[in-house]
């Protein structure tokens, strides 16, 4: 579920809240209504003073995030709290594959990863998981949604260094009407780490196959290409919200900076409510 939590004033619930005030209030207040993670964040806020609270913090909420089965939803989740807490992303996701490998095997493998010596994804941001998800929803053989992702997310969009090689050839055979199978791309030329990484998205693409309707995977796609299509603006957000933060610990005013975050954050809104549209 995408939950939001509303404030509403002590002793009050939204029937009473309704007849004390009036519909038009209660919907104003619904509207700005913070999603979930911001709401518990923020309750949480003077609890978090230091890096040991904090880091129990995400521990907390590590088991939560891990049951979180779409992948775009769990990684703007970890967006935000990397975002509220001033951490790196990286280390949240970390911590995340270590509790699926938990609950895989039921212990921690830790050990057994840094002595096996087999590849692994280097898979660490939303960017690079948007990406990763596209190639995937390629292999799930939905051509509506091949057709989708070929002609309206661009080429320049990829960003990793092996993933934009893998799209690079994937949209090329799709344009010219070649061979897309498995068998067909591996008769291609490919270094052992680009090998090993079309084999991780066809692998993975049986799941999205298996689990993932028309309507689930027309969301998906979109919902990363908001997150592409959203980069820059993400980037800027973040940076004026180090800059309002430097500048309030200088005690100077932050208005203008507040109304520029302000409204980079509708300009990201608005994106993602047209590309929900098509």
């Amino acid at each position: 579920f995408d939950v939001q939590a509303i404030r509403l004033p002590a002793d009050e619930d939204p029937d009473s809240y309704i007849k004390n005030h009036s519909i038009v209030e209660f919907q104003k207040i619904y509207k700005e209504a913070p999603v979930f993670i911001s709401y518990y964040i923020q309750n949480h806020q003077d609890e978090l003073k230091s890096p040991a609270s904090q880091t129990n913090f995400v521990d907390q909420v590590i088991n939560e995030i891990s049951e979180v089965h779409h992948p775009v939803t769990r990684d703007f989740i970890i967006k935000e709290i990397a975002d509220k807490l001033g951490l790196r992303e990286e280390r949240i996701i970390a911590q995340i594959r270590r509790k699926f490998q938990q609950k895989r095997t039921g212990t921690s493998n830790d050990k057994k990863e840094k002595s096996s010596g087999l590849p692994e994804l280097q898979i660490n941001t939303v960017l690079e998981k948007a990406e990763f998800e596209l190639l995937k929803l390629i292999f799930a053989d939905n051509d509506e949604i091949t057709r989708f992702i070929v002609e309206k997310i661009p080429l320049a969009v990829y960003k990793h260094s092996v993933l934009k090689l893998i799209a690079g050839e994937l949209y090329k055979r799709i344009k010219n009407g070649e061979d897309t199978t498995p068998a067909g791309l591996f008769n291609q030329e490919w270094s052992d780490e680009e090998r090993f990484y079309l084999s991780k998205i066809i692998i993975e693409a049986e799941s999205a196959r298996d689990f993932l309707n028309q309507e689930d995977m027309m969301k998906l796609t979109i919902d990363c290409m908001a997150v592409l299509m959203t980069d820059q603006l993400e980037q800027a957000i973040r940076a004026l919200r180090v800059e309002i933060k430097e500048a309030e610990k200088k005690q100077e005013d932050t208005l203008q900076l507040i109304k520029e975050l302000s409204q980079l954050q509708k300009k990201r809104y608005d994106i993602r409510s047209q590309l929900r549209k098509k």
